[in-house]
């Protein structure tokens, strides 16, 4: 078979491609094999214990939004997500810093509370809490 993908390498890859779109269940359930260590009856029951719902905003995850959210760093799986959920998780870098000043921030801005999040001078300048964006200063950005 090695010999064939080698002598052969685009019909192999087309016939990879053709497998793969009949057994679209297998390929996902060797992927979070893979990928995150989830055998199908640890999934399946993830799954039933969040009531086939994301674990942060309680929508029911479907096949299209249902994603494995994981630490990026240690690769452990905390849980199933909506897809909205876990791009909100991404954007925010998993920093649980930047939610709790997110949430103080809508309560002080909604007039619900004086602020908790006051920051140093040096929290501002920490590239781990507020990343400035990489700009290019030596061209016109008109």
């Amino acid at each position: 078979m090695r010999r064939y993908r080698e002598k052969y390498p685009e019909k192999s890859r087309e016939s990879s491609r053709r497998w793969a779109a009949k057994n679209v269940e297998r390929v996902k359930r060797r992927t979070r094999f893979r990928k995150y260590g989830l055998t199908e009856e640890r999934f399946r029951a993830m799954r039933e214990e969040q009531g086939y719902k994301c674990a942060i905003c309680r929508n029911p995850l479907t096949q299209k939004n249902l994603c494995i959210d994981h630490n990026h760093e240690t690769g452990k799986v905390r849980g199933l997500l909506c897809k909205s959920c876990n791009q909100y998780l991404g954007r925010i870098r998993e920093q649980a810093v930047l939610l709790r000043t997110a949430i103080d921030y809508l309560h002080y801005a909604d007039g619900g509370m004086s602020p908790t999040w006051i920051f140093d001078a040096e929290d501002l300048n920490d590239p781990r809490l507020c990343p400035l964006p990489e700009q290019d200063l030596t061209h016109d950005q008109a």
